[in-house]
């Protein structure tokens, strides 16, 4: 009886920790001109996209992150634990950056799209040390949820 006690509780922590991946967001208001996530599996779906397209670990230098909106200068919230998700990103919440963000690598991703396949994400990527350009490189990524969790399968130029 002691081992099926042992299983039960480990399986009940696989649980919590497969959970804990993807926080939802935050129970305090949006700032004017940001919308908050939607969807729980938004900062999973990111976090492939960063892992499996731009080779990010949580070993990296710190990178800011934005979370853009469909419009120019709309932001969205998601509050996502960047580090449980395997990424050493740094959420900008905008308008009073710190300077030293300023200066870290930047990468930007726009509220994934959910539909039968999975998700459509929009991304970009600056180097650090100056601010992104409409010239660095986009990117829409199809991700899609398996056994092991969400995959980033296919990044385009977009």
């Amino acid at each position: 009886m002691g081992k099926a006690n042992i299983l039960l509780a480990a399986s009940a922590v696989m649980l919590v920790c497969a959970c804990a991946a993807s926080k939802p967001a935050t129970g305090a208001p949006p700032a004017p001109g940001v919308s908050k996530a939607a969807n729980g599996n938004d900062c999973a779906v990111m976090a492939a996209v960063a892992r499996e397209h731009y080779g990010a670990t949580r070993d990296d230098p710190p990178v800011r992150v934005t979370l853009d909106g469909e419009s120019a200068g709309e932001r969205w919230l998601a509050d996502c634990d960047w580090t449980t998700l395997g990424v050493n990103y740094v959420l900008d919440e905008g308008p009073t950056t710190p300077p030293e963000l300023l200066r870290m690598a930047h990468v930007s991703f726009h509220k994934p799209k959910y539909d039968k396949e999975g998700a459509l994400v929009r991304t970009q990527i600056s180097p650090p040390e100056r601010p992104p350009s409409p010239a660095d490189p986009r990117s829409m990524c199809r991700v899609r949820s398996g056994i092991a969790g969400w995959t980033a399968s296919d990044c385009k130029p977009a």
